[in-house]
């Protein structure tokens, strides 16, 4: 069941590529469309908006060269509605912007190696900050493993600790304070990741590979503590504005519920289940945070299944 009143959705749908196919087979685009046209297809995705509302960006993905789709980072300007290019001619992804919206934080390249990079909005003060682990990923979504402190002053993220295991290298959570360019390990965060800072800056909560526990870290202490468990918790936790609860989902528990974790009590409780959605034919139900009025933010996948069928005439 559903708790709170009101949700926004994205549905997902496999209708707009058989509408596309269906498209594709009249005699007119046989004459139009070829295989080369594919390398001129791109997508959006990876849109952030910048918390002052003066800026959103976003990737788009490229496929005209040989090899993986890549990705060029975009911002634009609202107020002038010009866009800028980040990253050079070099792929860039994954755009994470600063509280105060004056820096974004970014996925690129120098040379061969995959940096976590910064940036004003206008494209000035680019600065390369820390290799990054390399990823099979295309377009991998930096947004979840790396955040900002409230002040803008220091960022979190993962970073493999020794690559002599190419095939599987330990990473853990680092800290670059950008005032002093100072980077530290969180003790203890091999194999933990989705680093949230608080809102007071207190306090990293974090997420365990596999997703069966989420643990906070104490920055004074430079301690862990474990706050909840689950089957599968899925994307980072969450804090409220005040820092006094924390949210997050186990999508493999019944209904998919979205917990909240309270400091005052230290208890967990479900805020929202989704068994109407799921018994409405939802395959899947994620939480994605928290609308400026409250509202829950929903993915909602109605059709990973459908399956169309066809009748081409070929030659």
């Amino acid at each position: 069941m559903l708790h709170r009143s009101k949700a926004m959705f994205r549905i997902l749908g496999c209708l707009p590529w058989a509408a596309l196919l269906a498209a594709i087979a009249t005699p007119a685009f046989a004459q139009l469309l070829t295989s080369s046209d594919l390398s001129r297809m791109r997508s959006i995705g990876g849109v952030a908006l910048s918390p002052d509302n003066h800026y959103i960006a976003y990737t788009i993905t490229m496929r005209d060269r040989p090899g993986r789709p890549y990705g060029q980072l975009w911002v634009l300007d609202l107020s002038t509605e010009k866009s800028i290019r980040l990253g050079g001619d070099k792929p860039a992804s994954g755009p994470l912007w600063s509280g105060d919206s004056k820096w974004m934080a970014f996925r690129g390249n120098d040379g061969d190696k995959h940096n976590l990079l910064i940036a004003h909005p206008d494209g000035s003060g680019a600065t390369s900050l820390a290799e990054l682990a390399s990823t099979n990923s295309p377009l991998p979504d930096m947004g979840k493993e790396v955040a900002w402190s409230p002040d803008g002053k220091q960022i979190a993220f993962i970073r493999t600790v020794d690559s002599s295991n190419p095939g599987e290298p330990p990473r853990a959570i680092h800290v670059l304070d950008l005032s002093t360019n100072q980077l530290t390990v969180l003790p203890e965060s091999l194999g933990i990741r989705l680093p949230a800072w608080s809102p007071d800056g207190r306090h990293i909560a974090a997420v365990t590979i596999g997703g069966r526990k989420v643990m906070l870290f104490d920055l004074s202490t430079r301690k862990w503590t474990e706050l909840a468990d689950g089957a599968l918790i899925f994307g980072p936790a969450r804090w409220s504005p005040d820092g006094g609860s924390i949210y997050f989902q186990d999508v493999l528990a019944a209904d998919e519920p979205v917990y909240r974790f309270r400091f005052d009590n230290r208890k967990k409780e479900v805020l929202a289940s989704f068994e109407d959605l799921l018994h409405a034919g939802a395959q899947r139900v994620v939480f994605r945070g928290f609308s400026p009025d409250g509202s829950l933010i929903l993915d909602v996948d109605h059709s990973i299944a459908d399956v169309y069928a066809l009748d081409l005439d070929l030659p």
